[in-house]
Order: C-alpha cells, then structure tokens, then sequence
C-alpha cells in the first residue's frame, strides 16, 4: 500500500495509519454541543410547558460553530496522527519564529496547511489519502477488486458466499 501523499508543490508526506474507532469516535461525539433553549408553549388547559425551541437564531449560530469547531478537530486529528514526516528543519525553524510553543504535531499541522494553503480540493485529497489508510474508500474498493485473484486467473472476482450458502460451483 502507498503510504505518501505527493502536495502540488512536490512535497511528499508519509502517511501513517489512523484509527477507525478514533474516527468514529470523532464523528459521533456530540461534546460541547448546545443544547436548544426551551421555550413556554401553552397547552390545551390554559398552562405552559417548557419545550426545545431548535429554531433559536441564537441557538442556530451557536450550533453552526460548534459544528465548524468540531470539523476543525477531527481535521487537526487527522493531519497531526494521519503524517508521519515533519517540516524540513529550514521551514520548521522558520515556523518555530512565529510559533514557538506549539508541539511537533501541532507544527505539522501548520507546516501542512501552510503547503496547502486554502485549497480545498487538495485538502480534501490529503484527508482522503489519510482516512485511506484504515478505512474503506471507493478509491480502494476499485484498487482491492482489481488486484483480487480469480478463480482462473482472470475475469471477474471470485464469489465469496456468504454465512449458510454453498460455494459457487467451480465447473
């Protein structure tokens, strides 16, 4: 498997394996977010009970940031444990003027989205190159069907049965 990432300026990052329970974990997590703010609704009685009022404008805009904060996250995940290789020493000297707190993983974020800059197709093409590496991809569908042995060396792939079928007949 292809453990590199070639960005369009000739830079190759070594990719490395990322957890897919970490990944999940991510996407899932609903840490942080807001809750909607409730609201008197009056009931058929004349009374009022409290309920969610998820069209808040408040609310609304609070829940678009968390959702943006989130991506931003599981982004930073991704690039800090997804890359293995580093900033040269050049520009990791060079970013260390500006940023002389930050860890080796955050730098490499940096160094990563500074190559990048603000294209989003690229980014999208490192954060599929990385999810590539542990998860299941259209991408490497295609490349796993194709490199798949076939009962006669060729053709279509072979069958697999599934639990309490008879293999396909052979001849």
């Amino acid at each position: 498997m292809d453990r590199t990432h070639i960005l369009a300026d000739g830079t190759v990052l070594e990719l490395r394996p990322i957890s897919s329970m970490v990944v999940h974990y991510l996407n899932t997590s609903t840490k942080g977010k807001p809750e909607a703010p409730l609201q008197d609704v009056p009931t058929r009685k004349g009374k009022k009970r409290k309920e969610p009022n998820p069209d808040d404008p408040d609310y609304q805009k609070a829940l678009t940031e968390w959702g943006t904060d989130k991506s931003f996250r599981m982004m930073k995940y991704l690039i800090c444990k997804g890359i293995s290789s580093d900033p040269p020493e050049d520009e990791e000297e060079a970013l260390r003027a500006f940023f002389p707190d930050e860890s080796a993983d955050e730098l490499r974020y940096i160094w990563v989205f500074e190559k990048l800059g603000d294209d989003e197709k690229a980014s999208g093409a490192l954060i599929d190159a990385i999810l590539g590496q542990t998860t299941v991809t259209e991408e490497g569908l295609a490349e796993a069907e194709a490199i798949f042995p076939t009962e006669d060396g060729g053709g279509e792939p072979v069958r697999v049965p599934s639990d309490g079928e008879d293999a396909p007949d052979p001849g």
